[in-house]
């Protein structure tokens, strides 16, 4: 079955526009958005970017049935336990919708990553 995401650079627009156009995504019969994980913006550097998990989490705890995830996410950004308490803390305000894996999954990962 076809999903359909929509893909928004998080650049050039204040925070609540995500919010705003993630709405009308859900709206409109979109399945879920898509977001970009990059320290600059590609080809602009002196824009100003969000981080990716953060806008993301955001986005998720204001819609309802939205899938939320990234192109791509850079393991350099974060270290790993951070990546994952990060991926725990969107999946729980997506309802589970950001992440198809079991939680327990992730939760092992967190604790592999972090040492315990």
């Amino acid at each position: 079955m076809t999903e359909w995401f929509l893909y928004m650079s998080q650049y050039r627009l204040p925070i609540s526009d995500f919010v705003t156009r993630a709405q009308a995504a859900e709206a409109a019969g979109f399945d879920g958005v898509a977001f970009f994980d990059h320290l600059e913006t590609p080809g602009a550097p002196q824009t100003p970017v969000w981080e990716a998990m953060t806008i993301a989490t955001w986005v998720a705890a204001k819609t309802e049935r939205l899938r939320v995830g990234h192109l791509v996410l850079c393991d350099a950004f974060r270290r790993p336990a951070v990546l994952a308490k990060q991926a725990v803390t969107l999946a729980e305000a997506s309802a589970w919708l950001a992440v198809r894996k079991a939680p327990s999954r992730l939760r092992a990962a967190g604790r592999e990553a972090a040492g315990f």
